[in-house]
């Protein structure tokens, strides 16, 4: 994490969400967004919430029992530096899976990664950095899965175990999106990361550090040797921002006034 100058930069965004709501915990990543607005997944939500809870009481429950870490970069560190949560929720789409939580002011905050404009790589590296398995923010070097050959790598991987003699019975996915939808969906990225549980909500950059999507799910294997992956997918910034104008809008404009050229640009440019 500290190898690199965009590495850290960046790294001081992404925070390790850590809940316990009444004997039901677990952790997740997110990033700032803009000013005191994270963003993370709304698969995560779903599971601080619980089944069976109002959506009008979502916003005082996750304030009682979510907070938000930037600081968990060794291990140790999981307690250290904690946000807590504004009871506020008003900003979220289950079929792009994001949210957004508002942090309660009280300690600096991280710069946020909002950029203004986005664009889609179909191809190249990518980057990724969060709190894979909730342990110590981490990063992770991956390659884009281009749309045409999404189900031709899936194959491959499916193949490769076989070859191992492992037979895969069962696939799983980490959110209700079935894998034909993600197969042909242009509004995701794939690609193989090594980031499993813990990682939904890590911010996803291109080569030059520009933020591109938030990484949400992906699909694993069960097979006699173990477990394996798939494939794996973050939604794109281009989708979240454009359904926010559409459906958020007084709230985007409040939170992300218009500024001409906005860019978060790398110590590589």
């Amino acid at each position: 994490m500290k190898e690199h100058r965009d590495f850290s930069r960046f790294g001081q965004s992404v925070g390790y969400m850590l809940w316990d709501n009444n004997g039901n915990s677990g952790c997740g990543s997110c990033f700032v967004f803009r000013g005191p607005y994270i963003l993370t997944c709304r698969h995560v939500i779903d599971l601080i919430v619980g089944e069976g809870v109002e959506v009008g009481q979502w916003a005082g429950m996750i304030s009682q029992c979510v907070k938000v870490t930037f600081a968990y970069e060794e291990p140790g560190e999981r307690e250290k530096d904690y946000f807590s949560i504004e009871p506020w929720f008003e900003v979220s789409d289950k079929a792009l899976d994001y949210a957004v939580l508002k942090l309660k002011d009280g300690q600096q905050m991280p710069e946020g990664l909002y950029a203004g404009h986005y664009s889609v790589p179909l191809n190249g590296r990518l980057r990724i950095i969060g709190h894979p398995d909730g342990k110590v923010k981490s990063t992770d070097n991956c390659v884009v899965i281009p749309l045409s050959q999404r189900e031709e790598k899936c194959q491959q991987h499916v193949d490769a175990r076989a070859a191992e003699g492992c037979y895969a019975p069962y696939v799983h996915m980490q959110t209700e999106k079935s894998f034909k939808e993600i197969i042909g969906n242009p509004t995701v990225i794939t690609y193989d990361t090594s980031f499993y549980f813990g990682s939904s909500g890590s911010p996803v950059f291109d080569s030059k550090f520009s933020l591109v999507a938030m990484h949400t799910a992906g699909y694993k294997y069960d097979y006699q040797c173990g477990v394996s992956s798939i494939i794996e997918f973050g939604v794109t910034m281009k989708a979240i921002i454009d359904h926010m104008k559409l459906n958020h809008r007084e709230w985007y404009e409040d939170a992300c006034p218009y500024q001409p050229d906005v860019e978060m640009v790398s110590d590589e440019d």
